[in-house]
């Protein structure tokens, strides 16, 4: 498989699609390293967009999460949308919070509520 992740028109960053792949697929960053061989440091600059994915580590996701370079092309501009797993996405995004912050959307969420 020869993937170039140039070729892709993307209105959707390739580095947000693998991020979205990856949540959905209920994975840790430390998980996917261990797959691909390589440190969850870089992992993370890869779907920060702080690294560019090689091609070696594009077609590495790409067998990872099962996806074909037609199935990156459709998320990358749209056509399809990106699988999410909201449920895991706002445990990530809260198990990063300090108690203070959480006690203030649990406030904010019982205000709704009513």
């Amino acid at each position: 498989m020869n993937f170039r992740i140039d070729s892709f028109k993307a209105k959707i960053p390739i580095n947000s699609v693998f991020r979205c792949l990856r949540i959905s697929a209920g994975m840790t960053t430390k998980e996917l390293a261990r797959l691909m061989e390589c440190s969850s440091t870089l992992i993370t600059h890869y779907e920060m967009g702080n690294r560019v994915l090689t091609d070696k580590r594009l077609a590495q996701m790409c067998r990872v999460f099962r996806v074909t370079r037609d199935d990156l092309e459709e998320y990358t501009t749209g056509r399809r949308a990106v699988p999410i797993n909201y449920r895991d996405e706002c445990i990530l995004l809260l198990s990063k919070m300090d108690t203070a912050r959480l006690q203030t959307i649990h406030s904010v969420l019982i205000g709704m509520t009513r």
